[in-house]
């Protein structure tokens, strides 16, 4: 399938979304915007110091160990992180979610989490552009805070998952930065929103939902069965689609080998039939730390097949499965609305075009200039999460009430090429593919 060159115009408006970003922010530090000192009263927004303009992925854990003399009777967590997060308690995963214009605070009941004594809380962050900003409070019955951002947060590579729940004492390293204080960016004066399951409360005590079967696109096209084991197999390429074999409702677990890449990032795209490789927009960009053997998705999602786009190491595929009654009260809140209520323009970023570039080499396509675009990828292309507002007790998600992005028609296995009228010299074009790992 040959592959599209994103174009000029894509590329520019892509980057010139990034530059007002970082402009923004270093604005906020510089004290161009009136959000007032960073210890004035407000909920406290915190990042990395790094530099805002540079776009590179990244992921990190923020954590901080705090104290209790006794359990309280009720303990609200109010979370939000921008672009995505994932919320952990004392080593177990409390919640998680993606930032949507308008969100409200996530909420989430974690008295049952806490233990007397000391208490570890830790924000796992990630950002397909470098930039972002996320905000907590767990608060007692009576509104008064247990911890929350501000100073005394570390900064912790996302690499070291023992900091999770480890014994020891949190290791020295690099403060967060407190960007501002609520009324701040975009987030405003966000409020918390309607309570929401934990995670443990939602999942299905059966185990992982492994996928099938998988093809190369890139390839032979053709869909084979997916090894049992993940244990020395190599990568199964830059461009793989999975097949759960049925629709499947849960959280999408990568399987990926070691990386040397500190941080790698990939393409995914959700579906009920399979992928005709046209119009390749992707639903959201995966942000996965080198280091990790596993990448988790942040929100639970409907869907038969995944195609994945540039992650490094992938090796395999599963779904930790939700209880469908509970489905509805753990997706977002917020919409894609954009200034004034206009949604902006589609474009890619630039780990998107980055990708795609790759995928090009590996291809070995030219588009010469003036020469019409190759059939596939759209032009102009890039990652969103299409979201609408959803009312408080709508049941259904987005991802099942709207349409496949790809028409639903039965699987067809590519048509046989007829043999030659003389047998070939070495395998002919009858010969199985080759199936990876």
């Amino acid at each position: 399938m040959p592959l599209q060159k994103p174009s000029g115009r894509a590329l520019r408006i892509a980057m010139a979304a990034v530059g007002v970003t970082a402009l923004a922010v270093l604005a906020q530090r510089a004290g161009w915007l009136d959000s007032g000192p960073p210890d004035r009263p407000g909920r406290a927004w915190v990042w990395t110091a790094d530099d805002p303009r540079d776009v590179r992925p990244r992921t990190f854990f923020l954590a901080r160990d705090f104290e209790l003399e006794r359990i309280p009777d009720t303990a609200v967590a109010q979370v939000l992180g921008d672009p995505e997060y994932l919320l952990w308690i004392n080593g177990e995963r409390a919640g998680s979610g993606r930032y949507h214009a308008h969100a409200p605070l996530d909420v989430f009941d974690v008295a049952q989490l806490l233990r007397v004594g000391s208490n570890r809380v830790v924000l796992e962050l990630r950002s397909a552009v470098g930039s972002g900003a996320a905000t907590l409070a767990i608060l007692d019955g009576a509104g008064v805070p247990l911890v929350e951002t501000g100073s005394g947060w570390r900064i912790l590579p996302a690499t070291w998952r023992d900091v999770l729940d480890a014994p020891d004492p949190l290791p020295r390293a690099a403060e967060a930065a407190v960007l501002g204080r609520s009324p701040f960016g975009r987030w405003g004066n966000a409020g918390p929103g309607p309570r929401r399951p934990l995670f443990r409360d939602v999942v299905l005590p059966e185990s992982l939902q492994r996928a099938g079967r998988y093809r190369l696109p890139l390839e032979s096209g053709r869909f084979v069965p997916l090894p049992p084991r993940d244990t020395g197999r190599p990568s199964l390429g830059p461009l793989v689609e999975f097949d759960f074999g049925r629709p499947v409702a849960g959280y999408l677990v990568l399987r990926l080998r070691d990386s040397e890449k500190q941080v790698s990032a990939g393409l995914l795209r959700f579906g009920f039939s399979p992928s005709d490789g046209s119009g390749w927009q992707p639903d959201v960009v995966a942000v996965a730390a080198g280091g990790r053997a596993q990448w988790h998705d942040v929100e639970p999602r409907r869907f038969r097949y995944v195609e994945v786009a540039g992650l490094d190491g992938l090796q395999s595929a599963a779904v930790v499965p939700v209880d469908p009654k509970q489905f509805g009260a753990l997706l977002p809140f917020g919409s894609e609305e954009g200034l004034l209520g206009i949604v902006p323009p589609t474009a890619r970023l630039p780990v998107e075009v980055e990708i795609w570039k790759r995928l090009q080499e590996r291809e070995r396509v030219e588009l010469e200039p003036g020469e019409a675009p190759a059939a596939g990828l759209r032009r102009g292309g890039g990652a969103r999460i299409r979201r609408r507002t959803r009312g408080r007790d709508e049941p259904r998600s987005p991802q099942s009430a709207r349409a496949p992005s790809r028409p639903a028609e039965p699987e067809r296995e590519p048509a046989p090429t007829p043999p030659p009228a003389s047998p070939p010299a070495g395998p002919g074009p009858e010969s199985p593919p080759p199936t990876r790992g």
